[in-house]
């Protein structure tokens, strides 16, 4: 473990709703903060009934058995600690674990990868991504379209409203009357591919 102590900023933003999801995930922060509290103070206990310093240990280390007057949620977490059973080597692996791969599989044919007839792509995905693509697509420049249009009428109005010149007017109707017409024909290009 470095010596050295690195700061690090985390940001970190959520975005509640409701009132009720605010206090469930406070309950919630709550119920693990009171875990994290029930684990240390088992640690500590652990620790504190330890007869030799921690890196001396070479065997488990005998406990002794307290009674404190703080009540601790029961997860069975203090039947393990309060176990003085010494820990127990694995037993070896069993050899039938070491068999080849061949062996589990008897019976069942190997696949063969060259053969290529059986793994032919399917073109019809490609049609349906491109269909929706293309869909989406239209449906975005249906949008455009209508809010050209809308822009057109906006145009008019304040030019007939006396609040553009005609030069202003002239120029920006042609600017949409373009896009207008642009759009008009990026639609039917699709419906064509359709």
């Amino acid at each position: 473990i470095s010596s050295a102590i690195t700061e690090r900023n985390i940001n970190f933003s959520m975005k509640i709703s409701k009132k009720s999801e605010l206090i469930d995930l406070l309950k919630i922060f709550q119920n693990q903060i009171d875990t994290m509290k029930t684990t240390i103070d088992k640690l500590i206990r652990t620790v504190d009934s330890s007869e030799t310093s921690i890196t001396e240990l070479n065997g488990p280390p005998p406990i002794k058995q307290q009674n404190y007057s703080q009540k601790t949620t029961s997860d069975g977490f203090d039947e393990l600690l309060a176990s003085n059973e010494p820990l127990t080597d694995l037993p070896k692996r069993p050899e039938s674990l070491d068999q080849k791969e061949d062996e589990y599989f008897i019976g069942l044919p190997r696949l063969d990868v060259s053969d290529k007839s059986k793994t032919t792509p399917k073109p019809h995905t490609k049609k349906k991504v491109k269909k929706k693509e293309l869909l989406a697509e239209k449906k975005g420049l249906e949008s455009k379209l209508n809010s050209v249009r809308n822009l057109l009428d906006f145009v008019e109005k304040k030019y007939k409203a006396g609040q553009m010149d005609k030069k202003s007017y002239e120029k920006r109707a042609d600017q949409l009357k373009n896009d207008l017409k642009t759009t008009k024909n990026k639609i039917e290009e699709i419906d064509k591919q359709l």
